[in-house]
């Protein structure tokens, strides 16, 4: 009998951390394992997609704020559905999900750290919290060096306690370039036109703003470059007036949350991705798979997706002259982008693949067999 994997993650809106849950539950499932996924909030869209590939997807109805009942309900429903492992994605993951698997006793905890928002420092509790449970679960998974140094030092935790496995895609969806015509006409994007895109939840953290004053410096220079902006999120209406008080909104284009990702993708000249953190970025390794240029910020774990100047370029956020000459650069040499652009992809299928991320979790869930969680 193959054992029962219960992942407990926020939600499962779109996002990076999102696609990961339900991109291993779907790998492990072709493993033979049994896996659900609980969310604390809200379970759309992407777990349809999860439940049309025969997972079982619930919301927990966390209150806001702090819902302490929560805790023993959950821990009732691990018990319930005999499930000898539990992974946990994130702080709120950690929190809920890692406090109700210890009080069911479940046999293994699993914990994936994807990535921290800045300012998390300063949540005293959630703090405390987050560095008692994460020393008591049975092993914890980083997406990047950077991460688990991070970990490693706030926590205390024991580097044998923690491994690093970089997020995977299903690298061959992404590269779709017979669909770059048809999706530029949809668009509006004439032939002689440079696209530049971003991916991303219009927030602060992706730096979208950003985006949109390069735009404005290049406006002159490059009366042909359009910016191509997918996502959707609270800022929308902020950055939309903005461009109109820049007069740029006839060559803004704001898509909102779209799936058709390969194709949109393909319609690009150049990605571009200026967020102010990161992991290991979701986006930017589909960028790479779907074989484009990329310009990004030197932060997080980003650096160890982009070997700079080989499979991308990154620029400090604090150098923005510096990013509008890489920008002019990118516009008028087609050598470097065709050079950039076929070694992004080739790093993308030897180091971001999807059955290498779930061939490496199937590992720790193995090896980990013997590491009960501390309940001490």
């Amino acid at each position: 009998m193959t054992d029962r994997i219960l992942h407990i993650t926020h939600s499962l809106n779109v996002g990076g951390l999102e696609r990961v849950v339900v991109d291993l539950a779907k790998g492990f499932k072709g493993m033979g394992y049994s896996v659900d996924i609980a969310c604390l909030s809200e379970t759309r869209p992407l777990g349809e997609e999860a439940e049309k590939q025969g997972h079982r997807v619930f919301s927990l109805g966390k209150k806001t704020g702090r819902d302490w009942y929560l805790m023993p309900r959950l821990a009732e429903r691990i018990r319930t559905g005999c499930y000898e492992i539990v992974h946990t994605h994130n702080t709120a993951g950690l929190v809920y999900g890692g406090t109700a698997g210890l009080l069911a006793r479940v046999p293994r905890i699993i914990h994936t750290e994807h990535g921290k928002e800045p300012g998390f420092e300063k949540k005293r509790l959630l703090n405390i919290a987050e560095h008692f449970l994460i020393r008591r679960v049975s092993h914890v998974v980083a997406v990047s060096e950077d991460l688990k140094s991070t970990v490693v030092s706030s926590a205390k935790l024991m580097c044998g306690k923690i491994s690093v496995i970089p997020n995977g895609i299903a690298v061959n969806d992404f590269y779709q370039p017979s669909l770059r015509d048809g999706t530029r006409s949809a668009l509006g994007i004439g032939r002689d036109e440079f696209a530049i895109g971003s991916i991303g939840r219009l927030v602060p953290l992706k730096n979208h703003r950003f985006l949109i004053h390069l735009l404005n410096s290049l406006r002159d220079d490059l009366p042909k470059m359009k910016l191509v902006i997918i996502g959707d999120g609270p800022m929308r209406v902020e950055l939309e007036k903005e461009c109109m008080d820049m007069m740029l909104s006839n060559r803004v284009l704001f898509l909102g949350e779209r799936r058709d990702i390969p194709g949109l993708l393909a319609a690009l000249d150049l990605f571009v991705h200026p967020s102010l953190t990161e992991g290991i970025s979701i986006t930017l390794i589909e960028a790479m798979a779907a074989r484009k240029p990329i310009i990004a910020s030197d932060v997080g774990g980003n650096p160890e997706v982009i070997n700079s100047y080989h499979t991308g370029i990154l620029v400090s956020l604090d150098r923005v002259q510096e990013w509008i000459e890489i920008i002019r650069r990118m516009v008028r040499d087609n050598g470097l982008r065709e050079d950039l652009s076929e070694k992004a992809r080739r790093r993308a299928i030897e180091n971001f693949s999807l059955e290498r991320m779930v061939s490496s979790y199937a590992n720790i869930y193995q090896n980990s067999r013997g590491s009960k969680c501390c309940r001490s």
